[in-house]
């Protein structure tokens, strides 16, 4: 039986450019060539929000001996990848042409220095209820409640911090207090501590 994966009874690694089920658990492929390498080079491509940008500058000499091509610039706020520069070194002009970060939350780089919560706070109804966010932040952080008031015995955190990016999951009781209440998930890390709100309605 011919087999285009590592492993002949797992959906593991494989050639398949495309998603295909695997030729002996008949379940489908999930770790192909396009996934694993071509994914995001691609829907960035393709993405209607890429946009190019053409700035000239004058960039310092120590700026311009450490700029690498896989770095970031951030211009007024917003965050780019750097396509070309060409630097003309008679009239001291660099013509930069960036390319639009297109990702909304931060990179795993880019907390270096921040941490954060996103969202930072979260509301659910009163009910026995799920909830999630996004730390990012470092992997070494570790998660606590914090009584803003209302207690914490009522929220449980389920999801730990593993990596730079996280989702961390907790659950929360229903509420029979008779009126909204509040708490917190500090994320320690030593850089910003952020906090994560979490707010239930009746």
């Amino acid at each position: 039986m011919p087999s285009h994966s590592l492993e002949i009874d797992t959906e593991s690694f494989n050639i398949n450019f495309n998603a295909v089920s695997n030729e002996y658990t008949a379940q489908v492929f999930d770790e192909t060539i396009y996934n694993t390498y071509w994914s995001d080079y691609i829907t960035d491509i393709f993405s209607i929000k890429r946009r190019i940008y053409n700035y000239t500058a004058i960039l310092p000499n120590f700026l311009l001996s450490v700029l690498k091509a896989n770095d970031r610039l951030v211009i007024n706020g917003e965050r780019f990848l750097i396509n070309t520069i060409k630097s003309n070194i008679v009239n001291r002009k660099d013509a930069l042409e960036l390319i639009n970060d297109i990702y909304t939350a931060p990179l795993a780089s880019d907390t270096l220095n921040s941490s954060l919560w996103t969202p930072d706070f979260v509301t659910l109804g009163g009910g026995e209820n799920n909830g999630d966010s996004n730390y990012i932040g470092l992997p070494t952080a570790t998660l606590s409640l914090v009584d803003t008031g209302d207690g914490t015995s009522w929220v449980t955190i389920t999801g730990t911090v593993t990596s730079t990016i996280n989702t961390i999951t907790f659950t929360v009781d229903e509420n029979n207090t008779g009126s909204s209440r509040s708490a917190q998930i500090k994320a320690t890390d030593g850089i910003n501590d952020p906090s994560l709100t979490i707010i239930q309605n009746v």
